[in-house]
């Protein structure tokens, strides 16, 4: 059994479970958020140390949250990466009826835009 098996079976014991779908949710985002700021930190073609001293952070932030480990990243936090980039965040949230399907992003965090 993959990953995605054992994380579909156990969306299936706690579907009814308000709660933990809502956690669940909750991690796909933060998710979805780590990534973004990895893939534009690698077209910025930056290391992890080096962005976060463009942002006055330190390289393990940065690593917390890329790696999803960062609970629920801060807008200003996320700000002041885009900055660094000399980019804007611009976020959008796609409102869909029922559950999103496995492996469909709901939030776009979009970094390409100029400041």
């Amino acid at each position: 059994m993959n990953d995605t098996d054992e994380m579909d079976a156990l969306d299936r014991k706690h579907a009814d479970n308000a709660e933990f779908q809502a956690m669940v949710r909750q991690r796909e985002l933060v998710h979805q958020v780590a990534m973004a700021i990895r893939d534009l930190r690698e077209a910025a073609h930056l290391t992890q140390a080096e962005l976060a001293k463009l942002c006055g952070m330190k390289p393990r932030a940065i690593a917390r949250l890329e790696t999803s480990q960062a609970s629920e990243p801060r807008w200003s936090v996320l700000d002041r990466i885009a900055r660094a980039l000399g980019r804007e965040v611009e976020i959008a949230v796609e409102i869909a009826l029922g559950k999103p399907k496995a492996g469909r992003q709901v939030v776009r965090v979009e970094g390409l835009k100029r400041a």
